[in-house]
């Protein structure tokens, strides 16, 4: 090379370390000026110093991917490393073989060839079937290569190491000679773009297995340490991670334990269920200790971290992503709703407010419910003595529930056209009719966004949403400025009639109805929790069945646990409709599980197709006692 071009080659070397971690050292520069001729060509640049003075600019996005392409990839082909990979099927797939979910990373995935090479590995193992549980992500950090991946199209010197029977098996003939991975394969597959310098790495779940191979060699030291450790740290106790033999990081500082050459594995019980981790954001210390002590006495909870501010949590969360954020409602500078609008649509973690019982409190709290926080908990306090260990107990429990919350950011309810309003419109009834509602996590999302279809002559609707007490007062209040119908919390002795919703109070009594005339009467009873709850929606729902069984129509929305299954099931053996929120638009499915499972609900919808069916099932039911009193 002559002197410009090697300083040409210096300047890419350095662009390479610095902007991708990629180490090329001086020993290498031959290598690399090859891997980089048909950069040149491609480009119509003369030499390496075109290249770097292209590069210096910082404007040739195109050019700076192709080097970084070019510098990245080694060739590569299917089934590479045959002894790594025998060591994968003996020892590391049985320890997945009963996994419900198995997840792998594939994390310099070459063109597709490593992930799709996994994919048939597990198949082969494991069964055919395995592949329906088994999710691959395979990243890279240049576009070309994710680009190849996706396409899954291949020449036949990429195949040249895959048995004759598994190409039958997945791939199908394509265009001039070429093959295309069938579509068993590429369904277990995910790619994305993705640069492993780029750390904390942004995933919500853990992996089981990592493949890392053919890239920590081009990493200096430092950069190999700090990329064992980030991967390390979104592996399973248990977990395994899978290098290239080539790679020289036994003598590394890493936590990893090695098993074979290029097998390592992840000290504890990979089958051990994963504390919950949970960040406490609250500006109140005493607090922060009440939690933290609370909290850390659960032994499936694990506090990550505290925080006095929004600033000092978001600074945790990029470092660091919790699985449940507790957040104060409110806090100086910054409040619990503005942060929460801030961080959930970037980073969508479970987040349970804490809340004071002020009417200020509450209101915001219901918007920062609607925005996409998954639940609400009274704010607890040392001074509550002898009913502090049950209310941190409820703390705990709910806590464990958010961890598996789907996150719904600001689900808005939909406008219904007036035409639409007249076809939910129910029929004038000579008898009394009543709706039932029963929801707790999410719940209150949910409702908001059910609640205003109903005309504002349906039935009367009773519910009981899981809260503490004092947030169901503003809750009714903002609902009833959503519906047509009269929204507000109910009050012992109220007369249920068409057009009124109530909400039963949070607390200490339960909600029952009772027949009143051509109407229904609430009465507030204290009673022990049902189902772990109070009020119960099991309370509520049995009421209704026996005060007006085939004129009930009940429906069981998002929530943790078990309430209102064994009501729900009573309100269908006494006649009436029942109905349970689906899985795809529940935060929580545990309740609507239950009601499925005990055979409870006669139809599982998706949530928005929940009050048309409810109105349209009582008059259907209507129609059907006529016929029976015309026979």
């Amino acid at each position: 090379m002559t002197h410009r071009d090697t300083e040409g080659c210096e300047f890419i070397r350095n662009w390479l370390l610095d902007r991708c971690g990629i180490s090329f050292p001086p020993h290498k520069s031959d290598q690399l000026r090859q891997r980089l001729n048909k950069v040149q060509r491609d480009f119509g640049l003369g030499n390496l110093t075109e290249i770097a003075a292209r590069l210096h600019a910082d404007t040739a996005h195109d050019l700076q991917l192709a080097v970084m392409h070019a510098a990245s990839t080694n060739h590569t082909y299917f089934f590479r490393e045959t002894d790594v990979l025998a060591d994968f099927r003996t020892k590391v797939l049985p320890t997945l073989a009963n996994r419900d979910e198995i997840r792998i990373w594939s994390a310099a995935c070459a063109g597709g060839d490593e992930a799709y090479t996994i994919a048939m590995i597990v198949a082969e193992v494991l069964g055919p079937a395995a592949l329906r549980r088994t999710a691959i992500l395979g990243t890279d950090i240049s576009a070309p290569v994710i680009a190849e991946a996706e396409a899954a199209t291949y020449g036949e010197g990429r195949l040249e190491h895959v048995r004759p029977d598994l190409i039958d098996r997945w791939f199908l003939p394509g265009e001039s000679g070429r093959m295309v991975v069938r579509p068993e394969l590429r369904h277990a597959c995910t790619f994305r773009q993705m640069n492993l310098k780029s750390m904390p790495y942004p995933f919500r779940k853990s992996f089981q297995v990592v493949f890392c191979r053919n890239v920590l060699y081009y990493f200096e030291r430092p950069d190999q340490i700090a990329t064992l450790q980030a991967l390390h740290d979104v592996t399973e106790p248990g977990g395994w991670l899978v290098t290239s033999v080539t790679e020289n990081v036994r003598d590394a500082a890493h936590p990893w334990q090695p098993v074979a050459n290029g097998i390592f594995r992840k000290g504890g019980d990979m089958n051990a269920p994963r504390p919950v981790r949970v960040l406490i954001v609250d500006d109140s210390a005493m607090v922060r200790k009440v939690l933290s002590m609370g909290l850390s006495a659960d032994p499936r909870i694990q506090v990550m971290g505290t925080a006095s501010n929004a600033d000092a949590a978001w600074e945790i969360m990029q470092r660091d992503r919790p699985d449940v954020l507790t957040l104060d409602v409110e806090m100086p500078r910054t409040d619990g709703l503005t942060f929460l609008r801030h961080f959930l649509p970037h980073m969508p973690v479970p987040t349970v407010m804490i809340s004071s019982l002020t009417r200020d409190g509450a209101q915001i709290t219901m918007q920062a419910m609607e925005a996409g926080a998954v639940d609400v908990i009274s704010k607890p306090s040392l001074g509550l003595a002898t009913g502090l260990p049950a209310i941190m107990a409820d703390i705990c429990t709910r806590v464990r529930a958010a961890a598996h919350a789907r996150v719904l950011v600001g689900r808005a309810r939909r406008s219904v056209p007036q035409a639409a309003n007249a076809a939910l419109a129910p029929a004038p009834r000579a008898t009394p009719a009543v709706f039932a509602i029963g929801s707790s996590t999410g719940g209150v999302q949910a409702l908001s966004a059910i609640l205003p279809e109903f005309p504002a002559e349906s039935p009367g609707i009773a519910i009981v949403q899981h809260m503490p007490e004092g947030f169901t007062g503003p809750f009714a209040a903002r609902l009833d400025s959503l519906c047509r119908m009269t929204v507000r919390e109910a009050a012992h002795g109220d007369i249920l009639t068409p057009g009124l919703i109530l909400v039963a109070p949070g607390g200490t009594r339960h909600m029952t109805l009772e027949r009143h005339g051509t109407a229904f009467r609430v009465a507030l009873r204290p009673g022990d929790p049902v189902a772990f709850s109070r009020p119960s929606v099991d309370v509520l729902f049995e009421s209704v069945a026996h005060s007006a069984g085939a004129q009930a129509s009940a429906a069981i929305l998002t929530g943790m646990g078990r309430d209102g299954s064994s009501g729900l099931l009573s309100i269908r053996r006494a006649g009436g409709r029942t109905y349970a929120q689906d899985e795809a638009t529940s935060v929580v499915y545990g309740m609507p599980m239950a009601a499925r499972d005990c055979g409870a609900a006669q139809e599982v919808l998706p949530l928005e197709e929940i009050p048309a069916r409810m109105l349209q099932g009582l008059d259907e039911a209507s129609a059907a006692s006529r016929r029976r009193r015309d026979e």
